[in-house]
């Protein structure tokens, strides 16, 4: 039996109560880069804080020649306002394999500890596992980050040695 791919509308992935999460684009960069390049922000994170717009486009670029949902793939997800459009962070997506993926999020600074995280994490469970059909998620976040944590913890993911 053969599964046929959900259709996809790549500016609404999913929605939740007060946003709308879709795939990354040209007009989110700047705000993407600026955020990424904050010690604050990056001190949890895989990049160092010399990320720069020209890094942004170059991901972007890379991204745009890739196959939504196949294996081994990663994606950067935005999460806006549902309500102005606003850019709220991102949602990173890594296409693991017909069963599995794994997730990770970044928040605009100013939109931290809003809920806006917890809320998007949560939808886009919900989508790998609902829409894509996926069985496992997981998520790696450094061991000093206590928010990202119990922000994973609160929307039904388990602690792992």
């Amino acid at each position: 039996m053969t599964a046929t791919a959900p259709e996809i509308n790549f500016q609404s992935l999913f929605e939740t109560e007060r946003l709308r999460v879709r795939l990354l684009q040209s007009s989110d960069l700047e705000t993407f880069a600026t955020n990424r390049a904050l010690p604050v922000i990056a001190q949890y994170q895989g990049w160092e804080t010399s990320f720069t717009i020209e890094d942004a486009k170059s991901l972007l670029e890379k991204q745009s020649s890739l196959i939504f949902g196949q294996d081994d793939t990663w994606f950067q997800l935005a999460i806006e306002n549902s309500e102005t459009g606003q850019y709220l962070g991102d949602l990173a997506l890594h296409f693991i394999d017909n069963d599995q993926s794994e997730i990770g999020f970044t928040l605009v600074l100013e939109h931290q500890q809003q809920g806006y995280g917890k809320e998007a994490a949560r939808g886009l469970v919900g989508y790998l596992c609902n829409r894509m059909g996926k069985r496992r998620i997981t998520a790696t976040t450094d061991a000093e980050n206590d928010a990202a944590a119990k922000l994973l913890i609160s929307i039904g993911m388990r602690k792992e040695a």
